[in-house]
C-alpha cells in the first residue's frame, strides 16, 4: 500500500511458452481489447491455413500455468477476435495464438478489478501518421506496465481509400510496425476513432455511406473492441473503485448542419452514466 491509501502490484515475469514464432503466420502480433474484470478480447490476424488456437495462461504469484484453449476460425481478411469469459478480477493473464507452422508471440494484461483502490497507470496515443513509422515511442510504452492503453482515433491516415482492401492495406502497414507489435502485446487497450479511419474531416465533410462503411468495417476489423460492425461504438468500461472510462464516438454521430457533436442518445448515457457512478474517477 502506498501512501495514498491505493495498492500497488509489481508485473510477473514475462511468460515464455514453448514453441517458435511465426511472424509470417501472424504478422501483426496480437491485441487484448476493452478489459473488464470478468473479460475481454483477445485478437489477431492469421495468414496460415485453417484454425487457430488460442492459449490463455494465468499467474498465480509464482508463476504461469495454462487456463484456457479454444479454437476459432479466422474471418475474412484472417481476422481473429477471440472473447475471452471467465476471468478473475485483478488477476494477470498471458496469450498467445497457435497456427499449423508456430505461434504468434505472446500478449499480456491485468484484469481490472471489480472493487477497491488500485494505483492505475496507463497511457494514450492519436495520430500515429505513417510518416512517423515505425513509432519508437510506443515501444517505449511497451515497457512502463500499463494498465491499459486508449487509441483514441487516427490510428492511421487511409484517407484515399477506395476499397476494403485499400484499408487493410493501411492497417496492415502500421500495425506491422515494431511499435504496435511491442505496445499492443503488452497490456490491454481501448479504442475510438477519429476521421482518418475514414476520410480527413469525415463528420464534418460529406464522405460517401460506401466509404464510410468500408472504413467502419475495416476499423472492427483490426482493432480489439468489444463492440461490432452496427453497434454503438460508446461504451464505459470499469477499474475497480478508482476509475470509470467512457469511451465516446465523437465523429460517426455529428451533424454539420445543426452543430450536433454527438447524438442526444450517447449524450443522454453518458449524463446518466456520470450521474450514478460511484468512481473515484471518472
Amino acid at each position: 500500500i502506498n501512501d495514498t491509501g491505493f495498492s500497488e502490484e509489481l508485473a510477473p515475469a514475462p511468460w515464455e511458452p514453448e514453441g517458435a514464432v511465426d511472424d509470417s503466420a501472424f504478422p501483426l502480433g496480437v491485441q487484448v481489447g476493452d478489459p473488464r474484470s470478468d473479460s475481454a478480447n483477445c485478437w489477431t490476424r492469421y495468414q496460415g491455413d485453417a484454425e487457430a488456437t488460442l492459449v490463455v495462461a494465468q499467474w498465480d504469484g509464482q508463476g504461469w500455468s495454462e487456463w484456457s484453449r479454444t479454437v476459432w476460425t479466422p474471418a475474412g481478411g484472417g481476422y481473429v477476435h477471440a472473447p475471452v469469459e471467465g476471468l478473475s478480477a485483478g488477476t494477470w493473464y498471458a496469450f498467445f495464438f497457435e497456427g499449423s507452422t508456430g505461434r504468434s508471440i505472446t500478449g499480456r494484461w491485468r484484469s481490472p478489478d471489480s472493487a477497491g483502490l488500485r494505483t492505475l497507470v496507463f497511457g494514450g496515443s492519436a495520430c500515429t501518421w505513417n510518416g512517423h513509422a515505425p513509432f519508437p515511442v510506443l515501444s517505449q510504452a511497451a515497457q512502463a506496465d500499463l494498465d491499459f492503453f486508449l487509441l483514441a482515433g487516427d490510428q492511421v491516415y487511409a484517407d484515399n481509400s477506395q476499397s476494403v482492401s485499400d484499408y487493410r492495406a493501411h492497417w496492415t502497414a502500421n500495425l506491422g510496425t515494431a511499435g504496435y507489435r511491442d505496445l499492443l502485446s503488452s497490456t490491454a487497450s481501448i479504442a475510438t476513432w477519429d476521421d482518418h479511419e475514414v476520410r480527413n474531416e469525415w463528420g464534418t465533410n460529406p464522405v460517401s455511406a460506401e466509404q464510410e462503411a468500408q472504413g467502419k468495417q475495416v476499423f472492427f476489423e483490426n482493432t480489439a473492441c468489444t463492440p461490432r460492425l452496427g453497434d454503438p461504438l460508446w461504451r464505459s468500461l470499469r477499474f475497480g473503485d478508482a476509475l470509470e472510462l467512457y469511451v465516446l464516438d465523437c465523429r460517426s454521430e455529428r451533424d454539420p448542419a445543426t452543430g450536433q457533436y454527438i447524438s442526444e442518445e450517447q449524450l443522454e448515457w453518458l449524463v446518466e452514466s456520470m450521474r450514478s457512478s460511484n468512481a473515484v474517477f471518472q
